[in-house]
């Protein structure tokens, strides 16, 4: 599958990596958030900028920083699941 490859792919792990900080066990394919737009090339410069947050406080090992992240802009995995 080509969503599978590239950019969006990178996005997604990294998304994936935030919630597995926060403890929070996903699936490879599991999608939330702006994810589905990503992997489709739809989202613009400042879903770039905030995958260089996300990396930045993954990167930092700041556990509160890395919290309060995953709690906002729409980044924790659904509390009903997918």
């Amino acid at each position: 599958m080509p969503e599978n490859f590239g950019i969006g792919e990178i996005r997604g792990n990294l998304i994936r990596d935030l919630a597995a900080l926060n403890k929070v066990e996903t699936l490879p394919w599991d999608e939330w958030g702006r994810m589905e737009a990503s992997y489709a090339g739809a989202t613009d410069a400042s879903y770039d900028d905030l995958m260089d947050l996300i990396a930045a406080a993954c990167g930092s090992g700041d556990e509160s920083a890395i919290a309060a992240l995953y709690a906002s802009h729409d980044l924790a995995f659904p509390a009903a699941g997918l």
